[in-house]
């Protein structure tokens, strides 16, 4: 180890000690080898095992499979990953859990089955505000434990919608028709896509980028989510 690398990691040492990182759930300090969570907040997350996705859909648009890793209710710990993701610049986060919900592919009949990954795209004035967008570095995550790769440039935003989280199921739907459209469909003829969000409470955001996806001659769709509502 060089002299720089030795001094680089004496400070992160003396950071870690004066200002320690804490979990983002229980505030208590994390250990050397521990990232965002505890390792008591990591054993009790709130894993989504029933995958009932398919049921938001029913009657409303077609999809082949669907797969989420988290449940999510108001203040318990999904909540507050998915806070950190979108508005703490967690961008590691979203990548160390879309490795998790990979994983978790990995494990279905139906992942070799799989062409592409698509994330839900973030409208451009939202990105350019953000500085990401939480959608893809989900899907990197699942992309690096797969080996299924990204389309990120076939799905685009056309709208800057308001936030959802004030509005009902009716309101929602209505602030999201026909917000995407698809860019050089052609590419993905024939395809089986997985779309990718980072959660799902009534479903609008996804089921507008699918009803465009599913224009697509012979495609089709499955859906993959970092939580769903319960």
């Amino acid at each position: 180890m060089s002299n720089q690398q030795q001094i680089k990691h004496l400070v992160s040492a003396i950071n870690s000690v004066i200002f320690p990182e804490l979990c983002l759930n229980c505030h208590n300090s994390l250990k050397a080898n521990q990232k965002h969570l505890c390792l008591s907040c990591e054993i009790n997350l709130p894993f989504e095992n029933s995958s009932h996705l398919e049921t938001i859909f029913w009657g409303r648009v077609k999809i082949e499979n669907s797969i989420t890793l988290l449940e999510f209710k108001k203040g318990n710990v999904t909540q507050k990953i998915l806070h950190h993701i979108k508005y703490k610049g967690k961008k590691k986060l979203a990548q160390i859990f879309g490795n998790k919900l990979g994983d978790k592919i990995n494990s279905t009949i139906w992942k070799n089955d799989i062409d592409v990954v698509i994330p839900i795209p973030l409208h451009p004035k939202k990105q350019l505000k953000r500085g990401y967008n939480q959608a893809f570095e989900i899907a990197k995550g699942i992309e690096e434990r797969t080996g299924i790769a990204i389309a990120n440039e076939n799905l685009k935003r056309l709208t800057h919608t308001i936030t959802q989280t004030s509005k009902s199921k009716f309101e929602r739907w209505e602030n999201v028709r026909r917000i995407f459209e698809v860019q050089n469909p052609s590419e993905l003829e024939g395809k089986h896509i997985l779309l990718v969000d980072d959660a799902i409470t009534t479903g609008a955001t996804l089921e507008s980028a699918l009803h465009s996806l599913n224009e697509i001659p012979n495609c089709r769709l499955s859906i993959a989510t970092l939580a769903v509502a319960i």
